[in-house]
């Protein structure tokens, strides 16, 4: 315990690039649907009945969706894109790119958040077969504000393609391990 109290007292004293965190929620986000859609396309009724695999397939699309959440979630967060200058106005700047409008925004937002707040974040027992139906459209949301952070940036980082490889390497897994 005290070893752990310790720890934290050590990682408050350095100060962390607010941009690396939104960075890393971005990736992370990108990494865990990329996994979450290779084992859903892979359509396998052994997939989708054998336990493990149905455990990776709920904790990809978990994090996905409470890391989607600290991006779009909540404005009391620190990671809110409202709460860094990469995007002045989500709905002038992002939305419009997706010919996206905003009322269907908030479904898309209320969508993702009421899956987090039922199933991921607080697994509410008559809740558990909620759905999720925005995600991929809340993804291309994701997409287009990383672009917004990275516009006036050296980094080359394409997130469509981090999804790529995550996808591609599950499904390599998913395919070596039904031979």
């Amino acid at each position: 315990m005290l070893k752990d109290m310790t720890l934290n007292k050590n990682l408050r004293k350095y100060k962390v690039d607010p941009k690396l965190v939104i960075n890393y929620l971005h990736i992370n986000c990108v990494r865990h649907y990329g996994i979450y859609k290779a084992i859903l396309t892979a359509n396998s009724q052994y997939l989708l009945k054998d336990g493990v695999w149905m455990s990776i397939l709920n904790a990809s699309l978990n994090v996905c969706v409470i890391n989607w959440c600290e991006l779009f979630g909540s404005n009391a967060s620190q990671s809110h894109w409202s709460n860094h200058s990469f995007i002045e106005n989500l709905s002038e700047q992002v939305l419009p790119k997706l010919d996206l409008p905003y009322d269907k925004w908030l479904v898309v937002h209320d969508d993702i958040k009421t899956y987090r707040d039922k199933i991921s974040a607080h697994m509410e027992i008559n809740k558990w077969d909620t759905l999720i139906n925005h995600l991929d459209l809340g993804m291309q949301v994701l997409y287009k504000s990383f672009d917004f952070l990275h516009h006036d940036s050296v980094v080359d980082l394409d997130l469509e393609e981090k999804f790529s490889e995550s996808f591609d390497e599950m499904s390599r897994i998913i395919n070596a391990s039904l031979i």
